[in-house]
């Protein structure tokens, strides 16, 4: 229970994502090698068939030349990608495993069938009646070749029918040969590391990007390749273009100041209850939250004085005087201060008023008010909001956020599904930790759903709300018409 020639990196990056199916080796093309030399040995033993040529042994004599031909090729192409992976690890700031030549595992994998049906055909090979016309070295390599390759076949038979989730070897190749090739495009544009490549990366990177090789593999028995890179093309587009119609301007603050009660990474958590809140807690957190308003509105006023008196000089100043530009950078650090500041200062607003509706929430609680205990910081007056305001921005947001979160628990559910399918006990804390993962997610999408919801529904009665205003106004132009007529 092995793995073969473990690729350096292996499992850190995508470019050599480890999987734990036992179909899927650690060097996909080792082996298929056997399988691709036993269907060109299949094809030629055919056409000299067909030419009246054949003689016994010419399949396993051919399968032992195409072996050695084809393991050529792929120790080459491996000591290629080898050295290509080194600028992707060095691109995206990777520090790679060494590889191995072999690695121990607790199950089955696909190199261990693959090694037996190779044994079992060596077996056979040593019976001297066996294999006619065959001799020497080509009779025993072709035929631990062949069984090399039924052997593969087999386990790939086997788990695609036992756990068709996992999809055939082909399938698995071709997505890992997408991905591969996403990320040497990535490699092939960034010049800082690509100048760390070796000659050898240099001149194998160019050919892994060649236009004209990506045609060629296309039109290939792995054409899904195409379709799969083609895919996580359009995703990236996708995601790409979707950020690019956002413009993100950051609040930060120093993580001690937003650590008040109940909230966590500067929002409240709704951990607690109302009457098991501390007073003093939140009293403390309401002070210090007042303190940092009124530091805030401090700077603020300075920098808008320092930047009022900058401006007034900036458009005195001609364009060509060499004092312009500094002048210019000074009123681009001046104003990102002054949104930074005002974002902090609307932040803290929102915290202040809700630290003072906590403090009123226990008070009603005291006394027993059937006041509402859920008046909003930034609340308004309700009957105003319906008639004048459609919170179609706010659904869409939580849209793209549903979106998002069923995509996740959709990907989730399958990683789940494909580890536990593996019943290894190593796995166990990391199953654990993935049932609470979903767990969470489902309670997320589900909390989506309803704010979904809620916020269309708000959108329909805002929408149907103007359109009988306007249909009512429009019915009371009309009338004015009409008696302006008589």
């Amino acid at each position: 229970m092995v793995r073969l020639l473990v690729p350096e990196g292996d499992g850190q990056h995508r470019v050599v994502s480890k999987s734990e199916s036992n179909i899927h080796a650690a060097q996909q093309d080792v082996v298929l090698s056997p399988w691709r030399a036993s269907l060109y040995a299949a094809g030629y033993t055919g056409f000299v068939a067909f030419l009246g040529r054949s003689r016994p042994g010419t399949f396993l004599r051919s399968a032992a030349w195409f072996t050695v031909a084809d393991l050529s090729f792929t120790a080459a192409r491996l000591y290629g990608r080898h050295e290509i992976n080194k600028g992707v690890f060095k691109m995206d700031e990777v520090e790679p495993k060494p590889g191995k030549l072999w690695e121990r595992t607790k199950h089955w994998t696909c190199e261990d069938v693959t090694l037996i049906g190779g044994a079992l055909g060596t077996l056979t090979a040593l019976n001297p009646r066996a294999f006619p016309g065959a001799r020497g070295f080509s009779r025993f390599l072709g035929a631990a070749t062949v069984g090399c390759a039924l052997g593969f076949r087999m386990i790939e038979a086997l788990v695609s029918q036992v756990k068709p989730r996992q999809g055939t070897h082909a399938e698995m190749l071709a997505k890992m040969v997408a991905i591969r090739n996403f990320h040497y495009d990535r490699l092939q544009n960034n010049e800082q590391a690509k100048a760390s490549l070796s000659h050898v990366g240099k001149m194998v990177l160019a050919l892994y990007t060649s236009p004209y090789l990506r045609i060629l593999r296309s039109t290939s028995p792995l054409g899904s390749v195409a379709a799969v890179q083609e895919k996580i093309n359009h995703e990236v587009a996708s995601a790409a273009a979707e950020k690019a119609q956002y413009v993100v301007i950051g609040v930060g603050f120093p993580k001690d100041d937003v650590a008040g009660p109940d909230m966590e990474n500067g929002a409240r958590v709704y951990k607690d209850q109302i009457d098991s809140r501390d007073a003093s807690s939140i009293r403390d957190w309401l002070e210090r939250v007042q303190g940092m308003r009124k530091n805030i509105v401090n700077d603020l006023q300075i920098v808008s004085r320092e930047a009022r008196q900058r401006e007034d000089h900036f458009y005195q100043v001609a364009e060509e005087d060499t004092e312009k530009e500094p002048l210019r950078h000074e009123l681009l650090f001046l104003n990102q201060e002054a949104v930074r500041l005002c974002g902090q200062h609307a932040i803290l607003g929102h915290y202040q008023a809700d630290a003072e509706k906590q403090l009123r929430q226990m008070q009603q609680t005291d006394t027993g008010s059937n006041m509402t205990l859920t008046q909003w910081p930034c609340s308004v007056d309700m009957e105003q909001q319906q008639q004048h305001y459609s919170p179609h921005r706010l659904a869409e947001r939580v849209r793209s956020q549903w979106s998002r979160q069923k995509r996740n628990l959709g990907t989730m559910e399958g990683i789940l599904q494909e580890v536990e399918s593996l019943e290894n006990e190593d796995l166990a804390e990391g199953v654990k930790n993935l049932r609470e993962a979903r767990k969470n997610l489902q309670q997320a999408l589900e909390a989506s759903s309803r704010l979904l919801k809620s916020f269309e529904q708000q959108v329909r009665e805002a929408e149907e709300r103007e359109e009988r205003e306007e249909r009512e106004e429009r019915e009371e132009r009309e009338e004015h018409k009409g008696h302006d007529k008589k």
